[in-house]
C-alpha cells in the first residue's frame, strides 16, 4: 500500500534476486477500524505520494506518467462514484496533496503528527 515492499522488490531484482510468489500463503489486512471507522484519510496521501515516489526512482518518466495517469483515473472515479459522502471527498484532497508531493519529491512526514 505504501510501496515499501515493492521498492525492496525491484532493489532485490536489480541485485539478480527473484521474486518468489505463492498462493499457500494466507493473510488477513484489516482496512476498517475496529470503531468501524475508515482508515484515516492521510494514508491517502501517503499512498500517493510514495506510489509517485517510486515510480520517479525506480522507472522511466514514460512508465511514471502512465502510472500516474492510472492511478489518478482510478481515483477519479472513486471520487465520483461516491461524491456525497464528505469522507470520500476529505480522501481525495489528501490524494491530491499526496501526488503534489510525490511529483515535488517532498518526503516530510511532519505534517502527520499534527
Amino acid at each position: 500500500m505504501y510501496c515499501d515492499e515493492r521498492d525492496m522488490a525491484v532493489r532485490s531484482a536489480q541485485k539478480g534476486y527473484l521474486e518468489a510468489v505463492t498462493k499457500e500463503v494466507l493473510a488477513w489486512h484489516q482496512h476498517i477500524n475496529a470503531t468501524g471507522a475508515h482508515r484515516d484519510p492521510r494514508t491517502q496521501y501517503l499512498i500517493a505520494r510514495n506510489y509517485i515516489y517510486l515510480s520517479r526512482k525506480h522507472f522511466s518518466r514514460t512508465v511514471q506518467i502512465r502510472n500516474l495517469i492510472i492511478h489518478l483515473i482510478i481515483q477519479v472515479i472513486l471520487f465520483f462514484r461516491d461524491i456525497r459522502q464528505r469522507e470520500r471527498r476529505t480522501h481525495f484532497k489528501y490524494y491530491l496533496k499526496g501526488v503534489a508531493a510525490g511529483l515535488k519529491g517532498d518526503m516530510d512526514n511532519s505534517f502527520m503528527n499534527s
